[in-house]
């Protein structure tokens, strides 16, 4: 994940069976302005989700994720 903003984020990866029961997979990771964070599950399942909590007040927050997945 790349974090394109001036403030910094906060980034988590859920995962869930059905897409209704998520499990926090890895815990938050700050990512600085500009920064860059690789985050690698532990455990596989069909759904995944990135959490992001933007840790200062702003109108939006902006990122580039890149994913690779299997179906």
């Amino acid at each position: 994940m790349v974090n394109l903003n001036d403030n910094e984020i906060e980034a988590e990866i859920q995962i869930s069976p059905d897409d209704i029961h998520y499990y926090t997979d890895i815990r938050s990771e700050v990512i600085c302005p500009f920064g860059m964070e690789v985050f690698v599950p532990q455990r596989f399942l069909q759904f995944v989700r990135v959490v992001i909590t933007v840790r200062e007040l702003c109108e939006s927050a902006k990122l580039k994720v890149y994913m690779q997945a299997q179906y």
